[in-house]
C-alpha cells in the first residue's frame, strides 16, 4: 500500500513540476506568476480535500496524487523564498516584502476558501 502511495506522489509530482516549469518560462520583473501558481495550487488542493472529505469519496488516491504530488510540486515554498531573496539581493526591498507578504497571507486564505467550497454539497 505504501509503495502505491509513493508512486502516486511521484507521478503527481511529475505533473505539477512540469506545469510549474511551463508556467514560469517567461518570468516578469516581479514573479507574480509564481504567486498566482501558488495561490491556484493552494485553492485546488483545499477544494479537493474538502470534496473527498465531505463525500467519503472512493477516489482517495487523489490525495497523494493531486494534493501531495501535483499541487505540492506546483506550489513550492522554496520558489517563494528564492524569488524573495533575488528581489532583496537586487535591492528591491519593497517588492520583496510585498511579494512575500502577499504569498504568506493569501496562501492560507485561498486554501481555506477552496476547502470550504469543496466541502459544500
Amino acid at each position: 500500500m505504501r509503495l502505491r502511495q509513493l508512486g502516486l506522489v511521484v507521478a503527481g509530482g511529475v505533473v505539477g513540476a512540469a506545469l510549474r516549469h511551463v508556467a514560469t518560462q517567461n518570468p516578469s520583473d516581479i514573479p507574480w506568476e509564481v504567486l498566482a501558481i501558488n495561490l491556484v495550487g493552494a485553492a485546488v488542493a483545499g477544494w479537493l480535500v474538502g470534496r473527498i472529505r465531505l463525500h467519503s469519496h472512493p477516489a482517495r488516491w487523489l490525495i497523494p496524487f493531486a494534493v501531495v504530488g501535483a499541487a505540492g510540486a506546483l506550489t513550492t515554498f522554496s520558489g517563494l523564498v528564492v524569488d524573495t531573496l533575488l528581489l532583496a539581493d537586487a535591492g528591491r526591498w519593497a517588492a520583496a516584502g510585498i511579494y512575500s507578504a502577499a504569498s504568506v497571507v493569501s496562501g492560507p486564505i485561498v486554501a481555506g476558501v477552496g476547502l470550504w467550497l469543496g466541502g459544500r454539497s
